[in-house]
């Protein structure tokens, strides 16, 4: 949702994606000792500066999936300031709920619900792992 992509594969079969809008997706923020159901509950949502962007992408980049994302630059997009990126474009299958979930698993997520894992350390949340249904 924080991105506009650009599937033209280049030379070095990479996919560019560049921020989209003013905002650089969310920082959330987990409410500790909550109890409820409702993952909405869980999180706090706020507004990601650019550099909480880059130190998520940085995160990203080396502990969940080393080496995937390179920072290309940045720019003015759409009227907006943008940070510029890209990664390899890869040609794979769905992984099952089972791989998914040991894959989070082990890099310290605790599963919230469905798509939903979160790393209470840095904070760190992914909201889309999973398989479509």
């Amino acid at each position: 949702m924080e991105h506009d992509l650009f599937p033209e594969v280049d030379p070095e079969r990479r996919m560019w994606k560049v921020t989209k809008g003013a905002g650089f997706g969310l920082h959330p923020h987990c409410e500790e000792n909550l109890v409820s159901g409702m993952v909405s509950d869980w999180f706090t949502m706020r507004p990601g500066s650019p550099l909480q962007y880059l130190d998520r992408l940085c995160l990203v980049n080396d502990q969940v999936f080393p080496g995937m994302n390179r920072l290309e630059g940045f720019t003015e997009w759409k009227n907006n300031f943008a940070i510029l990126f890209s990664q390899p474009f890869i040609v794979g299958r769905n992984a099952t709920e089972a791989e998914i979930g040991a894959f989070f698993r082990e890099a310290g997520f605790l599963r919230i619900c469905h798509g939903t894992w979160f790393r209470q350390e840095e904070p760190l949340a992914v909201f889309d792992a999973g398989m479509t249904k």
